[in-house]
Protein backbone atom coordinates (compact mmCIF):
# COMPACT_ATOMS: atom_id res chain seq x y z
CA UNK A 1 0.00 0.00 0.00
CA UNK A 2 1.49 3.22 -0.51
CA UNK A 3 1.27 6.46 1.17
CA UNK A 4 1.44 9.26 -1.10
CA UNK A 5 -1.87 11.52 -0.58
CA UNK A 6 -1.41 15.09 1.42
CA UNK A 7 -1.16 15.01 5.06
CA UNK A 8 -3.98 16.31 6.81
CA UNK A 9 -3.20 18.57 10.28
CA UNK A 10 -4.07 17.51 13.48
CA UNK A 11 -4.17 20.77 14.99
CA UNK A 12 -7.69 22.31 15.53
CA UNK A 13 -8.75 23.98 12.47
CA UNK A 14 -10.40 27.48 12.12
CA UNK A 15 -13.99 26.59 12.42
CA UNK A 16 -15.23 29.61 10.92
CA UNK A 17 -16.92 27.28 8.31
CA UNK A 18 -19.31 25.02 9.85
CA UNK A 19 -17.92 21.25 9.67
CA UNK A 20 -19.32 18.89 6.91
CA UNK A 21 -20.47 15.33 7.87
CA UNK A 22 -19.11 12.29 5.56
CA UNK A 23 -19.68 8.42 6.44
CA UNK A 24 -18.05 5.25 5.78
CA UNK A 25 -19.74 2.08 5.52
CA UNK A 26 -17.73 -0.80 6.14
CA UNK A 27 -19.11 -3.21 4.45
CA UNK A 28 -16.35 -6.38 4.01
CA UNK A 29 -17.53 -8.91 6.06
CA UNK A 30 -18.32 -12.68 5.73
CA UNK A 31 -20.95 -15.15 6.83
CA UNK A 32 -18.46 -17.66 8.12
CA UNK A 33 -19.60 -17.35 11.84
CA UNK A 34 -23.07 -17.29 10.41
CA UNK A 35 -22.55 -20.91 9.13
CA UNK A 36 -23.47 -18.69 6.20
CA UNK A 37 -22.76 -19.09 1.85
CA UNK A 38 -24.10 -15.35 2.41
CA UNK A 39 -21.95 -12.41 3.84
CA UNK A 40 -23.96 -11.35 6.38
CA UNK A 41 -24.43 -8.19 5.39
CA UNK A 42 -26.38 -9.23 2.06
CA UNK A 43 -28.71 -11.21 4.36
CA UNK A 44 -32.69 -9.85 4.87
CA UNK A 45 -34.59 -8.81 7.68
CA UNK A 46 -38.22 -7.73 6.81
CA UNK A 47 -37.08 -8.17 2.98
CA UNK A 48 -34.40 -5.59 3.02
CA UNK A 49 -30.46 -6.44 3.34
CA UNK A 50 -28.76 -5.82 6.61
CA UNK A 51 -26.57 -3.09 4.32
CA UNK A 52 -29.45 -1.47 2.94
CA UNK A 53 -30.91 -1.20 6.26
CA UNK A 54 -27.48 0.20 7.94
CA UNK A 55 -27.42 2.88 5.25
CA UNK A 56 -31.08 3.88 5.09
CA UNK A 57 -30.67 4.53 9.53
CA UNK A 58 -27.64 6.65 9.08
CA UNK A 59 -29.03 8.99 5.85
CA UNK A 60 -32.32 9.82 7.35
CA UNK A 61 -30.45 10.36 10.41
CA UNK A 62 -27.58 12.53 9.33
CA UNK A 63 -27.15 15.31 6.66
CA UNK A 64 -24.24 13.41 4.99
CA UNK A 65 -22.28 15.46 2.04
CA UNK A 66 -20.98 11.95 0.93
CA UNK A 67 -21.64 8.57 2.45
CA UNK A 68 -18.97 5.93 1.05
CA UNK A 69 -20.11 2.46 1.01
CA UNK A 70 -16.80 -0.06 0.99
CA UNK A 71 -17.63 -3.50 -0.27
CA UNK A 72 -15.30 -6.43 -1.58
CA UNK A 73 -14.38 -5.59 -5.10
CA UNK A 74 -16.01 -8.41 -6.47
CA UNK A 75 -19.24 -6.99 -4.69
CA UNK A 76 -19.19 -3.51 -6.49
CA UNK A 77 -22.27 -4.58 -9.24
CA UNK A 78 -24.37 -5.95 -6.40
CA UNK A 79 -24.28 -3.19 -4.56
CA UNK A 80 -24.92 -0.34 -7.48
CA UNK A 81 -28.52 -0.58 -6.21
CA UNK A 82 -26.87 1.59 -3.30
CA UNK A 83 -25.69 4.08 -5.68
CA UNK A 84 -29.19 4.45 -7.41
CA UNK A 85 -31.61 4.20 -4.24
CA UNK A 86 -29.77 7.16 -2.46
CA UNK A 87 -28.08 10.05 -4.44
CA UNK A 88 -25.14 10.05 -1.39
CA UNK A 89 -23.55 7.08 -1.49
CA UNK A 90 -20.43 6.43 -3.70
CA UNK A 91 -19.01 2.57 -3.90
CA UNK A 92 -15.72 2.25 -2.75
CA UNK A 93 -13.68 -1.23 -3.28
CA UNK A 94 -11.90 -2.31 -0.29
CA UNK A 95 -8.85 -3.73 0.80
CA UNK A 96 -7.89 -7.44 3.15
CA UNK A 97 -8.59 -6.08 6.11
CA UNK A 98 -11.05 -3.36 7.76
CA UNK A 99 -8.29 -1.32 8.36
CA UNK A 100 -7.02 -0.79 4.97
CA UNK A 101 -11.30 -0.67 3.84
CA UNK A 102 -11.87 2.21 5.58
CA UNK A 103 -8.86 4.03 4.75
CA UNK A 104 -9.48 3.35 0.71
CA UNK A 105 -12.75 5.07 1.92
CA UNK A 106 -10.72 7.90 3.57
CA UNK A 107 -8.56 8.08 0.46
CA UNK A 108 -11.70 8.81 -1.71
CA UNK A 109 -12.72 11.40 0.70
CA UNK A 110 -9.47 13.48 1.10
CA UNK A 111 -10.14 15.85 -2.45
CA UNK A 112 -13.60 16.74 -0.84
CA UNK A 113 -12.87 17.20 2.91
CA UNK A 114 -11.31 19.60 5.24
CA UNK A 115 -9.27 18.05 8.50
CA UNK A 116 -12.42 19.54 11.00
CA UNK A 117 -14.81 17.55 9.03
CA UNK A 118 -16.40 15.39 11.02
CA UNK A 119 -16.48 11.33 9.89
CA UNK A 120 -18.43 8.73 10.91
CA UNK A 121 -17.21 5.22 10.63
CA UNK A 122 -20.02 2.40 10.61
CA UNK A 123 -20.19 -1.47 10.36
CA UNK A 124 -22.24 -2.74 8.09
CA UNK A 125 -23.24 -5.75 10.36
CA UNK A 126 -25.10 -3.12 12.98
CA UNK A 127 -28.39 -2.42 11.16
CA UNK A 128 -29.78 -1.98 15.00
CA UNK A 129 -28.69 1.02 15.82
CA UNK A 130 -31.07 3.89 15.89
CA UNK A 131 -31.37 7.26 15.02
CA UNK A 132 -31.25 8.70 18.71
CA UNK A 133 -28.00 7.24 19.32
CA UNK A 134 -26.62 8.21 16.57
CA UNK A 135 -28.07 11.99 17.30
CA UNK A 136 -26.44 12.05 20.89
CA UNK A 137 -23.27 11.22 19.50
CA UNK A 138 -23.31 14.05 17.25
CA UNK A 139 -24.33 16.70 19.24
CA UNK A 140 -21.93 15.27 22.32
CA UNK A 141 -19.11 15.57 20.62
CA UNK A 142 -20.04 18.59 18.57
CA UNK A 143 -17.55 20.90 20.51
CA UNK A 144 -14.56 17.60 20.49
CA UNK A 145 -11.71 18.57 18.87
CA UNK A 146 -11.02 14.90 18.10
CA UNK A 147 -14.20 12.70 18.74
CA UNK A 148 -15.68 9.83 20.48
CA UNK A 149 -17.64 6.69 19.54
CA UNK A 150 -21.04 5.13 20.74
CA UNK A 151 -20.44 2.32 23.49
CA UNK A 152 -21.93 0.63 26.63
CA UNK A 153 -20.96 -0.66 29.86
CA UNK A 154 -20.26 -3.81 30.36
CA UNK A 155 -22.89 -5.44 32.71
CA UNK A 156 -21.63 -9.58 32.45
CA UNK A 157 -18.89 -10.96 34.34
CA UNK A 158 -15.62 -11.74 32.12
CA UNK A 159 -13.67 -14.34 32.55
CA UNK A 160 -10.14 -14.79 31.21
CA UNK A 161 -9.75 -18.88 29.76
CA UNK A 162 -6.65 -20.65 28.38
CA UNK A 163 -6.01 -22.75 25.58
CA UNK A 164 -8.04 -25.21 27.66
CA UNK A 165 -10.57 -23.55 27.72
CA UNK A 166 -10.04 -23.44 31.75
CA UNK A 167 -10.67 -20.27 33.64
CA UNK A 168 -7.94 -18.26 34.19
CA UNK A 169 -9.30 -15.37 36.19
CA UNK A 170 -12.16 -12.76 36.70
CA UNK A 171 -11.67 -10.01 34.75
CA UNK A 172 -12.76 -6.51 36.85
CA UNK A 173 -15.33 -4.90 34.83
CA UNK A 174 -15.78 -1.41 36.79
CA UNK A 175 -14.20 0.25 33.94
CA UNK A 176 -14.91 -1.36 30.50
CA UNK A 177 -17.58 -0.86 28.24
CA UNK A 178 -18.14 -2.72 24.60
CA UNK A 179 -17.65 -0.05 21.85
CA UNK A 180 -20.13 0.05 19.25
CA UNK A 181 -20.90 1.92 15.63
CA UNK A 182 -20.53 4.65 14.81
CA UNK A 183 -17.70 5.60 15.46
CA UNK A 184 -17.44 9.40 14.48
CA UNK A 185 -13.74 11.44 14.52
CA UNK A 186 -12.22 14.56 12.97
CA UNK A 187 -11.57 13.46 9.27
CA UNK A 188 -8.23 14.60 9.50
CA UNK A 189 -6.87 13.36 13.05
CA UNK A 190 -8.42 9.73 11.75
CA UNK A 191 -6.67 10.01 8.24
CA UNK A 192 -3.68 10.62 9.69
CA UNK A 193 -4.00 7.82 12.60
CA UNK A 194 -5.14 5.32 10.03
CA UNK A 195 -2.61 5.75 8.20
CA UNK A 196 0.26 5.82 10.85
CA UNK A 197 -0.83 2.13 11.97
CA UNK A 198 -1.00 0.73 8.37
CA UNK A 199 2.56 2.16 7.31
CA UNK A 200 3.02 0.65 11.01
CA UNK A 201 2.13 -2.20 10.63
CA UNK A 202 0.51 -1.83 13.81
CA UNK A 203 -3.17 -4.09 13.93
CA UNK A 204 -6.38 -2.25 15.52
CA UNK A 205 -9.53 -3.76 15.79
CA UNK A 206 -11.30 -0.46 15.14
CA UNK A 207 -10.80 3.26 14.52
CA UNK A 208 -10.49 4.19 18.51
CA UNK A 209 -7.51 1.87 18.73
CA UNK A 210 -5.96 3.45 15.65
CA UNK A 211 -6.40 6.80 17.40
CA UNK A 212 -5.14 5.31 20.53
CA UNK A 213 -2.20 4.53 19.33
CA UNK A 214 -1.22 8.37 18.09
CA UNK A 215 -2.39 9.35 22.14
CA UNK A 216 -5.52 10.52 21.18
CA UNK A 217 -7.99 11.71 24.23
CA UNK A 218 -10.91 9.79 22.52
CA UNK A 219 -15.32 10.11 24.15
CA UNK A 220 -17.27 7.41 25.09
CA UNK A 221 -20.92 8.43 24.63
CA UNK A 222 -23.94 5.86 25.84
CA UNK A 223 -25.83 4.00 23.48
CA UNK A 224 -28.32 1.25 23.52
CA UNK A 225 -26.98 -1.78 24.10
CA UNK A 226 -29.38 -2.90 21.19
CA UNK A 227 -27.07 -2.01 18.57
CA UNK A 228 -25.36 -5.55 17.97
CA UNK A 229 -23.47 -6.48 15.41
CA UNK A 230 -24.53 -9.50 13.53
CA UNK A 231 -21.95 -12.10 14.31
CA UNK A 232 -23.76 -15.42 15.09
CA UNK A 233 -26.75 -17.09 13.98
CA UNK A 234 -29.21 -15.97 17.25
CA UNK A 235 -28.21 -12.34 16.25
CA UNK A 236 -30.35 -12.52 13.27
CA UNK A 237 -33.55 -13.79 15.82
CA UNK A 238 -32.30 -10.86 17.87
CA UNK A 239 -32.39 -8.52 14.96
CA UNK A 240 -35.91 -9.68 13.98
CA UNK A 241 -37.40 -9.24 17.22
CA UNK A 242 -36.00 -5.58 17.44
CA UNK A 243 -37.43 -4.53 14.05
CA UNK A 244 -40.47 -6.45 15.04
CA UNK A 245 -41.00 -3.97 18.13
CA UNK A 246 -40.69 -1.07 15.71
CA UNK A 247 -43.42 -2.72 13.12
CA UNK A 248 -45.71 0.40 13.37
CA UNK A 249 -42.54 2.99 13.39
CA UNK A 250 -39.69 3.85 10.69
CA UNK A 251 -36.77 2.87 12.34
CA UNK A 252 -34.47 4.11 9.28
Amino acid sequence: MKFFLRKKSLKPANRKLAANYFGIVAAGGSGARLNSETPKQYLEINKRSILEISVGTLLSSVNFKKLVVVVPKSDMEKCYFLKEKFKQIELVAGGSTRCESVFEGLKFLDSQSRADDWCLVHDAARPCVQTKDILELIDRLKNSNTGGILATPVTDTLKKINDQSQIEETIERANLWKAFTPQMFRYGVLFESIRSVLKNGILVSDESQALEKMGQSICIVRGSSENIKITYPEDIKKAELFFSSFKNKDVS
